[in-house]
């Protein structure tokens, strides 16, 4: 069993959820029903709201910043354990 430590599991979570979102929007944008049904002030909505969830990964990079916290978590745990033998 893999230990998790909180921030890299709210990081891998938000970037679940993102990549989620986009395809669920994305699928509801392809989609010639909901295009026909929806405004085009909902669907420039979805759209924005795409587009801000592309822009949020790309300038935070959720999946590296998992990836750092699991890291130091690693790190700062190693450290710790060398501090108690001494």
């Amino acid at each position: 069993m893999r230990n998790t430590y909180p921030q890299e599991s709210r990081f891998r979570l938000g970037d679940r959820l993102l990549t989620i979102g986009q395809y669920v929007i994305d699928g509801v944008l392809a989609s010639s029903f909901i295009q026909e049904t929806l405004t085009k002030q909902w669907i420039g909505r979805l759209g924005l709201l795409v587009l801000l969830a592309s822009l949020f990964r790309q300038r935070f990079h959720p999946e590296v910043e998992a990836e750092n916290a699991r890291k130091k978590a690693l790190c700062l745990t190693a450290r710790l354990g060398h501090l108690k033998i001494k």
